[in-house]
């Protein structure tokens, strides 16, 4: 066809997923209702269906965490998911009661990058969720340029 490029490449990009972990449905389904259009969605009801969930071969991007979900607090669930290395880069956003201030700030203090109180604005989860994703892929991409820099430093050092 004539004006048609050949072998034109279509990159698609994928979706990134987000689990959702929360014990109320409620608070699932709201949740779920508003980041579903933008992102694939994984949710558990419970922290340790959230610690199984992402240890699969395409683990989220992201996870919003409950900080009160039934037999595993908040905290566990991010001392565990920050002391695995397959796990340690995953952001997590808290979602939490207000009154929560204890676990919250322990669960900030092991690593989760924020916290969004209920009942949730959706503006703020969506911009927090958008904002998180681009640090995330902003250091991955600096990491990859670091490691490139390093290897061809390496290799400058080696030809001499």
């Amino acid at each position: 066809m004539a004006g048609t490029p050949k072998n034109r490449e279509v990159k698609m990009e994928k979706r990134k997923k987000i689990l959702i972990v929360d014990d109320g449905q409620l608070d699932l389904n709201v949740l779920v209702d508003l980041l579903k259009p933008d992102y694939e969605i994984v949710v558990t009801m419970s922290a340790e269906e959230a610690l199984v969930a992402v240890i699969t071969a395409d683990p989220p991007d992201l996870i919003l965490l409950d900080v009160t979900t039934a037999a595993m607090d908040g905290p566990e669930a991010c001392r565990r998911l920050k002391a695995e290395e397959t796990t340690r880069s995953i952001p997590i956003i808290l979602i939490t009661d207000e009154g929560i201030i204890g676990e919250m700030s322990e669960c900030l203090e092991l690593g989760a990058v924020d916290y969004i109180t209920k009942p949730v604005y959706p503006p703020i989860v969506k911009a927090r969720v958008k904002t998180h994703l681009a640090l995330k892929y902003s250091l991955e991409e600096l990491q990859k340029a670091y490691k490139l820099i390093e290897s061809h430093k390496d290799k400058n050092e080696d030809e001499r």
